[in-house]
């Protein structure tokens, strides 16, 4: 496959930013990894999006796409929770080892914090409301937290060891202007925070924001004689046992195996 490269990259305005669509976070964040790539728009040929959770919108990645003024060859949006930002990274990849774009942006911005105050289009279903969620299993967190559970008793891990993961998180948010939640975490004060679904505690949350990034892929030989300092991408892989790390089997081996093979690692 042919190599790939992060060429630019950008972000939007994070935190509670009341009044601004998910749409206008994205063309932010959009506008900003072009520039910082140094291309004209006119040559980005690929558009990936991921579709909405807060306010469904029909056919995203094209909306995207005519408010920024492109008119690529390829569109489509990627939904894998998570996990989206390295399948869009992946999909690139495809496209431009097939000769389908040259380069491709992929963004995705949502105001996840405020738009329960506004009137949205819609909300999208998890799948889980008529089953689990009736029986209080919450989604997001209750099946991590099943994850979780099933992890220390296999592996022996402790909750000062999933601690200092959270406070490792801070710490880099400390390092970022653009962060909302910027200052430093203790383990003791991790350790201090209540239980909300055991064994995960108040920092284990990740914390809903308002918030856009971006990021634009070339071919590697492309991104050297044109770039500055592109970020080459040495392998890519996917693998799944489930719909959601609460339904899929923990253990070594098996599918994070099958996904570095396909990485070429």
């Amino acid at each position: 496959m042919t190599p790939v490269a992060i060429v630019g990259i950008g972000e939007s305005r994070v935190g509670r930013l009341r009044g601004l669509s998910a749409l206008r976070l994205t063309l932010e964040a959009a506008r900003a990894a072009v520039q910082d790539a140094g291309v004209a728009g006119a040559a980005i040929d690929g558009v990936l999006t991921r579709n909405l959770d807060m306010d469904v919108t029909y056919m995203h990645s094209q909306l995207v796409a005519k408010h920024l003024g492109l008119k690529p060859r390829f569109t489509t949006d990627i939904n894998l929770g998570g996990a989206t930002a390295i399948a869009m990274l992946e999909q690139a990849a495809i496209l431009i080892a097939t000769g389908v774009c040259r380069l491709v942006l992929c963004a995705y911005g949502e105001n996840r914090r405020t738009s329960w105050a506004v009137a949205r289009h819609g909300r999208i279903k998890m799948g889980n409301e008529d089953f689990e969620e009736c029986f209080g299993l919450t989604w997001g967190m209750g099946p991590h937290a099943l994850a979780a559970q099933r992890h220390m008793y296999l592996f022996g891990t402790t909750s000062r060891q999933l601690g200092m993961i959270a406070v490792a998180q801070r710490r880099y948010a400390s390092q970022n202007p653009n962060a909302d939640l910027r200052t430093p975490l203790s383990l003791e004060e991790y350790e201090r925070a209540p239980l909300l679904i055991a064994p995960l505690r108040k920092y284990d949350l990740a914390y809903l924001f308002d918030g856009g990034a971006a990021f634009v892929v070339a071919a590697l030989p492309w991104a050297r004689d044109y770039t500055d300092r592109p970020v080459p991408i040495l392998g890519l892989g996917q693998a799944h046992s489930g719909e959601h790390i609460g339904c899929a089997a923990i253990r070594t081996g098996s599918v994070s195996s099958r996904g570095c093979r396909s990485a070429g690692r």
